[in-house]
């Protein structure tokens, strides 16, 4: 049997041809790539910021003007007879938002480079660095109403015979687990769910043939004969399913461009979500972090100046980043009394920032404690306040003032460039000599948090620059507790490892999985406790949890028996009279029991509950 050809081929051209045509008169490439561009892209290609062609506070189009998209077109040299091709480097997650938009705007001859910047590279094509200054070109918008739905639209077409509407994003957004700081999740009722990647073959990032794409539509009820309406969280995942099916023949194609990012944060706009389902006692696990947490909040040795508190890596830190997580399965409004008065503590810290002394100052504790204690709180209170901010979709104003303080002593010279000054008291995992790496792994996570695509902000690109040096450097030397570490973060922040790096570590993590399918947090690292007694080897919810959550943040899924077993140990290993999971100091032999004994078991459970919700 002959394989179905695509039916618009002339939309999908291969790196041959980009090689032989790119320095056509009448031809323009579009390097679409988050980074990158300047250390390298394809000879005479011009370069836009995936984050450019989409306007969020253009409600209820959330397009660019007709005027503004002109003027884009034109300094690139995109005329009306201008042929352009279309890359990035992720298989045409952002290529394809170009590709629908210049559809809109009445531009159809525009393409995608077929396996984009990741089959450039594997197959050792001419790179250049230079700057391409093309010669002005005259664009003329032509909208065709046609290629956008509204969310008006998509109201009037839930339940409508003809009209499929196609989720593109992950199933755990779907399922209301993934919230990707939008208020509310799930999904609009009736969509279909077809994720974008499942388009792409795994490993080439190509489009996969058209036979291929059309069973799987067709698997799922959508036809060429029918209106396709698709969405995603911002226009750009949905445009990969609209070119897919455009390119096997379907022609009535909406893009809903307000997407999840309008939709969940709309109360008027209605949604289907399923229950979240909990197999641990969330209930009992809330319950002992809040206590926990208003423990620590009135330690003497926790308190500080101006009626403040420190932001512990070991108890409040923890508790900041996965208390949310709860909240779904206990139908919580909002943060719980320790969390409101754990970001106000953090708000006061920011806004005092001039005011305030050092958690560690150097006269008392002696040089370097009060740099390391700004470089390590700076992070933190970024990280807080990020978190906050997320379900809101806008970064508030003393949030951007806490990142203006964490950029400010990011280091610039020495090995610890890219990285921050990080407590040291030769306390592991958090506060030794090996923590900056841990706490650089956190500053990713906090502007991969953060709303308004905080982390691909040109204000900060040379900040993300340096921590995406430091992580290509310092990667390798670095512990299996850190590189664990720095896998969660690389799935925060694009192109903080390299794909082998991510691949290295889950596989090093996995050898480290016992028997029992949990994991040792001694055996992360080559820890000495102080005392000389042995270290515990029995798995723990503090090695398990981070682990387990780390692997499904790259990719791995819960089916995969390395998850599977990780979630199982942490389902089958809860005090459920406590609500805590249990971790032993590295440090010496303390009783797990104690208030000090708990920091380790305040971590653990911090990161069971956020492996146990991740998915």
């Amino acid at each position: 049997m002959l394989a179905l050809a695509y039916a618009h081929p002339d939309q999908l051209v291969d790196t041959d041809w980009v090689a032989a045509h790119a320095h056509d008169a009448n031809v323009r490439i579009v390097d679409m790539r988050q980074s990158g561009f300047g250390d390298g892209h394809v000879p005479g290609a011009v370069y836009v910021s995936p984050v450019a062609i989409r306007d969020a506070k253009a409600a209820p189009t959330f397009l660019p003007t007709p005027a503004a998209f002109q003027e884009l077109m034109s300094k690139l040299g995109i005329g009306d007879s201008t042929r352009v091709i279309a890359y990035d480097e992720r298989g045409g997650i952002y290529a394809a938002r170009l590709w629908w938009i210049l559809n809109y705007f009445g531009h159809s001859n525009v393409a995608l480079m077929n396996g984009g910047w990741i089959k450039w590279k594997a197959e050792h094509r001419e790179e250049s660095k230079d700057t391409a200054t093309p010669p002005g070109s005259t664009f003329t918008p032509k909208p065709q109403p046609r290629w956008l739905a509204t969310a008006d639209d998509v109201v009037k077409s839930i339940g409508k015979p003809g009209v499929k509407i196609v989720d593109a994003r992950t199933q755990a957004e779907i399922d209301g687990k993934d919230l990707r700081n939008i208020r509310r999740g799930g999904f609009v009722p009736s969509s279909t769910p077809v994720y974008w990647e499942d388009l792409l073959d795994p490993q080439s990032k190509t489009f996969k043939p058209a036979d291929e794409i059309k069973s799987l539509y067709q698997s799922r009820g959508i036809l060429p004969t029918q209106e396709v309406i698709a969405y995603c969280q911002v226009g750009m995942r949905a445009s990969v399913d609209l070119f897919a099916l455009h390119l096997i023949g379907y022609d009535k194609l909406r893009n809903y461009y307000g997407a999840w990012e309008e939709w969940g944060n709309r109360d008027d706009l209605p949604i289907e979500q399923k229950k979240p389902s909990t197999d641990f006692d969330a209930r009992a696990a809330a319950k002992f972090m809040d206590d926990r947490q208003t423990w620590w909040q009135s330690w003497p040795n926790a308190a500080r100046d101006h009626d403040t508190f420190c932001v512990s890596c070991h108890t409040a830190m923890p508790y900041a980043i996965s208390r949310p997580a709860l909240r779904g399965a206990l139908g919580e409004r909002g943060p719980s009394v320790p969390e409101q008065k754990l970001i106000e503590n953090v708000v006061k810290r920011v806004t005092m920032w001039r005011d305030v002394e050092p958690w560690y100052p150097d006269q008392t504790r002696g040089i370097p404690k009060t740099s390391e204690s700004r470089g390590t709180e700076s992070v933190f209170d970024a990280f807080v306040l990020a978190l906050r901010d997320a379900p809101s979709g806008k970064l508030s104003d003393d949030t951007r003032a806490a990142f203006a303080n964490m950029w400010a002593l990011q280091m610039r010279a020495t090995d610890a460039s890219g990285a921050w000054a990080w407590i040291n008291f030769h306390y592991e995992p958090w506060e030794s000599p090996n923590s900056p790496y841990f706490g650089a792994s956190m500053a990713a996570i906090a502007i991969g948090t953060a709303p308004e695509g905080y982390a691909a902000s040109p204000a900060i690109a040379d900040n993300v620059k340096l921590m995406r040096e430091y992580f290509k450097r310092e990667t390798e030397k670095q512990n299996l507790f850190n590189r664990v570490m720095g896998l969660w973060a690389s799935t925060k922040v694009e192109n903080l490892l390299t794909r082998e790096q991510q691949q290295a570590i889950v596989s090093d993590a996995s050898q480290k999985q016992q028997p029992d399918g949990g994991w040792n947090t001694a055996s992360l690292g080559a820890y000495q406790r102080v005392d000389n007694t042995a270290l515990d080897t029995k798995s723990d919810g503090y090695a398990t949890g981070l682990v387990t959550l780390a692997l499904q943040a790259a990719g791995v899924p819960a089916s995969d028996p390395r998850v599977a077993k990780g979630l199982a140990w942490l389902r089958a290993n809860q005090n459920h009279e406590t609500g805590q999971w249990t971790a032993v100091s590295l440090n010496k032999n303390r009783d797990p029991k104690s208030e000090i004994g708990l920091f380790m078991s305040d971590a653990a459970t911090a990161y069971a509950v956020l492996a146990l919700t991740q998915k």
